[in-house]
């Protein structure tokens, strides 16, 4: 009935989605399951193949998996349709979507959403911020969701049925943000309750499901930086760059760049500026060659020359090297410098030696150091003094965006 390949992609559509989509296992084995259903045909197929209502706190995911759906399910990033719901929040602007009726401006046009689904009808529709639309077209949507068709200002039938239909609402983000921390069945009470408040039940029935996503924690972060630096390290490929980033970068790259009021959005714009700028200046600079390999500290780009045995050995003690190694400057500026394989490891040395010092040894060599070198150790323990404060200054500023 269906081919061996096309089974198993459906059976293992979820840990397909979960490649790309962290922290949401529930949002996933729900737009998974309505997949297969329809696919096998035991779903209603007057209806389209699932329709989804996708809430919770921004930067969470709810955009994200819509676009990895594209990708997955219909194979091109092309199947997606997004509207911004933002741009239809006037009465006119329902005509904008589904075209003039006869006798008013630009009749037999067609409208927006109706003529991109007749261009493509195997899609994924998203409404983004499904709640800033004009209730007039919350109405037409009704049809859509209920008969999966559409008779446009044209008298056209258009079939909705071959699409996936998701609206993402960030409906009691605000109040989240402002109780602080909450467990997942706090947040969904609250979610649940401004929905109902904000849109009739006959719209909210009519969705297959109504999901609400959970706040990503710690762990959840680190996989969705790990998947950001993945892709940089793809898109380096081509050009025989090699980039490692060790997990004291990937660490910092979380508490720069995760904000509690915009959620993993801030942290892609810190993988942007400290990770993704300084490569691209250094490229345009020379700096950076193929056969390079670039290692990323918390404060530093190191080039180090690729040698031409590619083996798991010498990436490892590259790895190594990278890891204890790390210049006294603030992270927002990273230091760049191009150094040999010997300068690096020298480096590194130096470190794990000052490092390991035992504290009784390392009084002793303070009272023979010479005043230059001594100067040396109190500006780094001033610098420690300062990363300390920033965190704290971090923190505060956490609970300030959650109050």
């Amino acid at each position: 009935m269906f081919n061996s390949e096309e089974s198993q992609k459906l059976l293992q559509m979820e840990k397909a989605l979960q490649k790309h989509i962290i922290g949401q296992p529930e949002a996933v084995e729900a737009v998974s399951r309505a997949i297969r259903r329809s696919h096998v045909g035991i779903g209603d197929s007057s209806r389209p193949i699932g329709s989804f209502l996708f809430t919770g706190p921004t930067g969470v995911g709810k955009t994200e998996l819509a676009n990895s759906l594209a990708v997955e399910y219909f194979r091109s990033k092309e199947a997606m349709i997004r509207l911004d719901m933002s741009e239809y929040m006037e009465r006119h602007s329902v005509s904008k979507l589904f075209g003039s009726p006869p006798g008013y401006v630009d009749s037999g046009k067609g409208g927006q959403l109706t003529e991109a689904i007749l261009r493509r009808p195997h899609s994924v529709v998203l409404f983004d911020e499904i709640e800033k639309a004009h209730p007039d077209i919350l109405n037409v949507m009704l049809q859509v969701l209920d008969d999966g068709r559409l008779t446009d200002s044209n008298g056209q039938t258009v079939d909705f049925k071959k699409t996936i239909i998701i609206m993402t609402s960030n409906i009691g983000s605000d109040l989240i943000a402002k109780q602080g921390v909450l467990s997942f069945e706090q947040v969904k009470a609250i979610v649940e309750e401004e929905l109902k408040r904000n849109f009739r039940l006959e719209f909210l029935n009519r969705f297959d499901e109504v999901i609400v996503f959970k706040q990503l924690n710690v762990s959840d972060l680190k996989d969705i930086v790990e998947i950001m630096i993945n892709e940089v390290h793809e898109r380096l490929k081509p050009k025989k760059i090699e980039l490692i980033v060790t997990e004291r970068f990937k660490e910092r790259l979380i508490k720069e760049g995760y904000s509690p009021c915009y959620g993993a959005r801030s942290l892609k714009r810190a993988v942007r500026r400290y990770l993704v700028d300084n490569l691209a200046e250094k490229m345009l600079n020379g700096e950076f060659k193929e056969g390079n390999t670039v290692a990323v500290d918390v404060d530093s780009v190191t080039v180090i020359q690729w040698v031409t045995e590619k083996t798991g050995s010498t990436k490892s003690k590259v790895m190594k090297q990278a890891k204890s190694y790390t210049m006294p400057h603030k992270f927002p500026i990273p230091s760049i410098q191009q150094s040999t394989p010997s300068q690096f490891g020298q480096m590194a040395a130096a470190s794990q030696t000052h490092a390991d010092t035992p504290p009784v040894l390392s009084n002793q060599l303070h009272a023979d150091t010479p005043p230059v070198l001594s100067n040396q150790l109190h500006r780094r323990r001033l610098i420690a003094t300062l990363i300390a404060l920033e965190s704290f200054v971090l923190v505060m500023f956490f609970k300030y965006c959650a109050w």
